[in-house]
């Protein structure tokens, strides 16, 4: 086996069927590339997946119905520390927990030890709200 990174390179005699496996879902050319391109790789491969989802019934039938969500708009926070966001990241191996306030855009970031747990997010959050008060939202 041949790799471009995490994709397989596959030789042309099977790239009709491993196209075939990936089209399975009849998910639509865009979500049919992206999981071709995560994890295949041949020359044209978009080319081939754009034939094959635009020559396939079931994805043209079922093309339009999958409408887009409207979006919904946050609320505005009117003062600091009312509306947070958080979540958490990994660099090299160490988990960190990020928070940010709507309002001013400040970031807060703390190392989490490991394992990271429910109770450990949950008790670092608690040690900000007893510094900062505790957030509307």
């Amino acid at each position: 086996m041949l790799f471009k990174g995490r994709q397989v390179l596959i030789p042309r005699s099977m790239q009709k069927d491993i196209l075939e496996q990936l089209h399975e879902g009849h998910q639509g050319n865009e979500k049919t590339r992206r999981l071709t391109c995560q994890s295949v790789n041949w020359i044209n491969t978009n080319k081939d997946v754009e034939r094959i989802c635009n020559s396939c019934e079931t994805c043209q039938e079922h093309q339009n119905t999958h409408r887009k969500e409207p979006l919904i708009p946050h609320k505005l926070p009117m003062r600091t520390w009312q509306f947070i966001v958080s979540d958490l990241f990994e660099i090299d191996n160490r988990q960190y927990l990020l928070i940010t306030d709507r309002y001013s855009k400040y970031l807060l970031v703390d190392e989490i030890c490991m394992p990271v747990t429910n109770q450990s997010v949950t008790d670092r959050l608690k040690s900000y709200y007893a510094l900062l008060g505790r957030p509307d939202d």
